[in-house]
């Protein structure tokens, strides 16, 4: 999902990206939505260490202790959308935990999740529901009209090892993965 040659045509092209984005999220098997506090505004670079480390932390309770090793398909998927980037930063993600976390009760992996997250930003907040409906996806993607945010998406599986081993194309087809295709000619 990285943004690499995307030449920012406006707002409106912006919105048009968000609308598919908004679209294409809403059809994927996600199950919880996600909502992620800083203590205090650290940056996009350092927030982003403190969510590769929670992804981890939650991987290696789910999987185990050769939680690396597995492939993308079994560890935690998650789309992760940052918010308020100046100001008050703060994440939104729709994720699916692997299949032992899909077993467990709302309360019982929203503890998980915050606890975990606790371990990394003890002041930081963490809140889980259900996705009930597309709104969800809606709701994640909103800041994306404006600048700067499009770039700032973070996928689970940008921090899993096999990511170096398959171009984006196939990796994207094997896992569920794949862009929304944009037509902004």
């Amino acid at each position: 999902m990285r943004n690499t040659g995307f030449h920012d045509g406006g707002y409106q092209s912006r919105r048009e990206l968000r609308r598919a984005y908004e679209e294409w999220l809403a059809q994927m098997d996600l199950d919880l939505f996600v909502t992620l506090s800083l203590s205090e505004n650290i940056g996009v670079d350092h927030a982003r260490r403190k969510l590769r480390l929670w992804l981890a932390f939650l991987d290696s309770h789910y999987l185990g202790r050769s939680w690396t090793q597995r492939a993308s398909t079994e560890r935690t998927r998650a789309f992760i959308f940052a918010e308020s980037i100046e100001a008050n930063l703060h994440y939104h993600a729709l994720m699916k935990l692997p299949y032992r976390g899909q077993l467990q009760s709302l309360a019982k992996r929203s503890a998980t999740l915050e606890r975990f997250w606790c371990k990394i930003d003890w002041r930081g907040t963490c809140h889980v529901d259900w996705v009930r409906d597309a709104g969800a996806a809606e709701y994640v993607t909103k800041q994306l009209v404006r600048p700067g945010y499009l770039e700032q998406i973070i996928l689970a599986n940008d921090f899993h090892p096999d990511r170096d081993r398959s171009s984006d194309e196939e990796r994207g087809d094997q896992e569920g993965f794949s862009e929304p295709i944009i037509d902004l000619s």
